[in-house]
Parts: C-alpha cells; sequence; structure tokens
C-alpha cells in the first residue's frame, strides 16, 4: 500500500486519501470558497525530510507551468473553475508518499476587453538605510 497525505490551506476543503495501490494513479481535489477573483492554484508537495517544493502553477483556460524537475506525465492538473482544481500523481510510488499542499492567489491581472494585460511590478530604490539597535525606532531615530 502506498500511503498519500493531503493537507489544505485553512479556506480550502480538503479531500484526504488515505492510501492508494502502488502503481494506481491517485487523485487530490482542492476547492475554496473565497470568490471567483481567486483563480490562480498552485500545487505542492513536501517528502519527507525535504522542504517544501511547488509543482505547478495553474489557472482556468491557461495552460499549466510545471516547475523544473515535475512533468505532466507524472503530476496531471485539471483546473474546471475558479474555485476548484485537481492534481493527479500518475503511477503512484512508493518515492511519491508525503504531504500535498494546494494553495490559492487572487488573479492580479487586468482584463481589457477579453485580452489581459500584465500589471507592471513597481519597484522603489532605497536610500539612506540605516541599522536599528535593539528598542529603537525608525521614529525615534529621525528625530535625532
Amino acid at each position: 500500500w502506498q500511503t498519500i497525505k493531503l493537507f489544505l490551506p485553512q479556506s480550502a476543503t480538503k479531500t484526504p486519501i488515505p492510501w492508494t495501490d502502488e502503481g494506481k494513479n491517485a487523485t487530490m481535489h482542492c476547492s475554496h470558497t473565497k470568490g471567483a477573483l481567486y483563480l490562480q492554484m498552485y500545487w505542492f508537495q513536501q517528502l519527507p525530510g525535504e522542504a517544501m517544493k511547488q509543482i505547478v502553477f495553474t489557472q482556468v483556460n491557461i495552460k499549466p507551468d510545471y516547475e523544473p524537475n515535475f512533468s505532466e506525465e507524472k503530476f496531471s492538473v485539471n483546473k474546471p473553475d475558479a474555485e476548484s482544481g485537481t492534481l493527479t500523481v500518475m503511477k503512484v510510488k512508493k518515492t511519491d508518499e508525503g504531504l500535498y499542499f494546494c494553495g490559492v492567489a487572487q488573479h492580479s491581472d487586468k482584463t481589457t476587453h477579453g485580452r489581459l494585460t500584465k500589471t507592471p511590478a513597481q519597484h522603489h530604490n532605497c536610500t539612506n538605510l540605516s541599522t536599528l539597535t535593539e528598542g529603537e525606532t525608525a521614529a525615534s531615530q529621525n528625530a535625532q
């Protein structure tokens, strides 16, 4: 038997998968109630003793964006609507055992007549940087 544990963020519903036979596919479902603007979905994997790694980013009607070392052949995703999605681990092996997480994010692009325009990131240059000592605030330092 192969154990795959699934934990999802607070605002998502979770479907625990206690086990599946080695060699079979294991599908995990993720859904949330944050609203349709939270249409971006991220899937993560944490293997025993390792840091959490992002597997894939997905969004409705957009090709999934897989991280290096993760492939569609092994991790299939489906995003039918803004508030739900699935991750299927194909042909489960012992090395797939771990925790799988789902996360959602609010859509940050703006739509104009059916076209998407990415909002550019705002960058600020920092000048006059100084180090604060313990118990000191920026306001008290600026008053000197």
